[in-house]
């Protein structure tokens, strides 16, 4: 007798994807409440759109539902973002997942497992050797070189260390600019917690991490507040091409700002608040004032000068974030005697730093006058 095989099919498993217009509710990490996310709620209120205004489509908005729900990170504290920028090769707009260096310490803290962690600055001291300081405290003298990181857990039989480069993560803008040892150290961190928890923080990574990409995005807080609301409609989706903004004959729109190189706390750099004073990277009397640079790249794209210190790179940022030309920031210098033409003060290279700083701390309180100044030769 003859018997016949058969092979039943297996329906592939539910991913358990929801609607668009769903909401899911799910309890944070550390949270006692419950929080709700839908495709309208992190369009309209999470996502951080381009500046011309392009917002993400329902694939990238689901896609950050499902990554939140599942780490069970909470975007209204801040502990994940979702970031758009033009590519500025193929002017394709992508989105970036970013998680808060705060979410990794936080889930490291609420772990029975956890023990402990220590990192510090890997550098080079004035006679050439290598040294593993402990915090990100630099001696006179050292040069930077990476971060290192020890996560202690009562379950691995051995502490999990990790060592990053510097170089590999470093950028030019921002504060990498003010305190690049800061930086790596939550770099290696970040990297020694995620090997630790893979359940926890696997395919997760902060925005230090994250590769050096010409971001173009207007800064928008959670905001339910019923004035706010008319702001948050949508006024394009990013559907995998450049949307063009469309041109108005009425009053000139406010200039978007970018979350590109921000100095640390803007209104309080942490220069400032430190006290430190970065020394120049050449010359300070390097003209700045001559017109405007030309970018590097697609507007919105700020490329930090060489040959000048930070404090007028901060300056310069400042200006190009808010659509300042250059040349009217140096006017208001002149009107307002932080430069002095009788002394032959006529660039930003020419006033001190701690005069740029302070500048620079207080900038929205002078922006609008800033603005009323002439845009040709200062």
């Amino acid at each position: 007798m003859s018997s016949t095989s058969q092979t039943q099919a297996v329906a592939p498993a539910s991913q358990n994807v929801p609607k668009k217009d769903a909401e899911i509710e799910y309890i944070p990490v550390g949270s006692e409440s419950s929080i709700k996310l839908s495709v309208h709620i992190i369009r309209n209120y999470i996502a951080t759109p381009t500046k011309q205004g392009d917002l993400p489509d329902d694939r990238e908005c689901i896609r950050f539902l499902m990554l939140c729900r599942s780490r069970r990170l909470n975007p209204f504290e801040g502990e994940s973002e979702l970031i758009g920028y033009r590519n500025s090769t193929t002017g394709v707009v992508d989105w970036s997942l970013i998680t808060a260096h705060v979410a990794f310490l936080k889930r490291a803290n609420l772990s029975p497992d956890f023990d402990g962690m220590d990192s510090g600055a890997i550098v080079s001291d004035t006679a050439g050797a290598l040294i593993e300081r402990e915090g990100d405290f630099l001696y006179p003298g050292d040069k930077l070189l990476g971060g290192w990181a020890i996560v202690f857990s009562k379950k691995l039989s051995h502490p999990m260390k990790r060592r990053v480069a510097l170089e590999t993560f470093r950028k030019n803008y921002g504060r990498w600019l003010i305190d690049p040892a800061g930086m790596i150290v939550k770099c290696a961190e970040a990297d020694a917690l995620r090997s630790s928890y893979p359940a926890m923080l696997g395919a997760l990574y902060t925005e230090v991490e994250q590769s050096p990409i010409s971001i173009e995005s207007t800064i928008r807080a959670p905001d339910f507040t019923g004035a706010a609301l008319p702001a948050r409609q949508p006024s394009r989706l990013a559907l995998n091409k450049a949307a063009v903004a469309p041109k108005s004959d009425t009053a000139k729109p406010e200039p978007a700002r970018t979350t590109q190189a921000p100095p640390e706390g803007v209104k309080t750099p942490a220069a400032a608040q430190t006290g430190q004073e970065q020394a120049a990277v050449g010359q300070d009397n390097v003209p700045v004032g001559e017109g405007e640079p030309e970018p590097a790249g697609e507007v919105g794209e700020f490329v930090p000068r060489e040959g000048v210190s930070v404090a007028i790179n901060n300056v310069l940022f400042l200006a190009h974030r808010d659509s300042v030309a250059e040349t009217q920031v140096i006017s208001f210098m002149q009107q307002t005697f932080l430069l002095n033409a009788q002394k032959g003060q006529k660039t930003l290279g020419d006033c001190s730093e701690k005069k740029l700083l302070e500048f620079a701390k207080g900038w929205d309180k002078y922006l609008e006058q800033i603005r009323t100044m002439p845009t040709g030769e200062a």
